[in-house]
């Protein structure tokens, strides 16, 4: 494990619920923002999309890219983790996969508009 993996270890859910069947709410560059319930709670799931992790057979990137874009990730999780305020978004955790770099930042819901 990587000291971020170790450090974001202690923020680790494991009971996510619809993130099979997710219902997808936003998406970027690099990842995608998607509906999931943790213990029954509505939260947010942030994911790296799959074609920059290589999963599916499909890569876009090189390795070093890959790699990158992991730690990039990771060091957005541990920034989350570290803030409280009523203006950010709150942390409520991360989930690992099996794969390398499948990580999921869960966030919690919030309901509106920012258009």
């Amino acid at each position: 494990l990587l000291l971020s993996d170790m450090e974001l270890g202690q923020y680790s859910i494991s009971n996510i619920e619809g993130l099979e069947n997710f219902r997808e709410r936003g998406r970027g560059c690099y990842g995608a923002v998607y509906e999931v319930r943790v213990n029954g709670v509505p939260c947010i799931a942030k994911r790296i999309h799959n074609i920059l992790l290589g999963r599916e057979g499909e890569v876009a990137v090189s390795r070093e890219e890959k790699e990158a874009i992991i730690a990039k990730f990771r060091e957005e999780c541990l920034t989350l983790s570290k803030l409280r305020h009523p203006n950010i978004v709150q942390f409520m955790g991360v989930h690992f996969g099996k794969d390398e770099g499948d990580i999921t930042l869960i966030m919690e819901s919030v309901h509106m508009d920012l258009e």
